[in-house]
């Protein structure tokens, strides 16, 4: 099995599976994609060793996504997270101002 179809793999369980490297696997296998599967140790132990080329892959896919944007306007998607319960929004040292302060209204929650 080659550093390729680890990585084929890899992806192929994030985006379709969950991350759930095991399933997508034996789809893999099974449909005939990936048919020299390791087992799922050796298949792990194989993963570990190629994070470099995962770096190399994302670098490689951020210089296209910058180069298909020339003004370099991004729009980010984000929620909240609570940083601590409204009890103790008095003694929080992160975010002492009420601008940094949310709420959830269905639940009635501050965050």
């Amino acid at each position: 099995m080659s550093d390729a179809e680890v990585m084929t793999a890899a992806l192929v369980a994030a985006r379709y599976f969950g991350g759930n490297q095991q399933t997508a696997c034996a789809v893999l296998k099974t449909l005939g994609y990936i048919p020299n599967m390791l087992g799922h140790s050796r298949f792990n132990r194989r993963l570990h060793r190629i994070p470099e080329l995962f770096q190399l892959l994302f670098e490689y896919l951020a210089e296209g996504a910058k180069a298909k944007n020339p003004k370099g306007i991004y729009v980010i998607d984000s929620f909240p997270i609570p940083v601590c319960d409204n009890i103790r929004i008095s003694r929080s040292r992160l975010y002492q101002s009420e601008a940094w302060r949310g709420k959830i209204a269905s639940k009635h929650r501050y965050f």
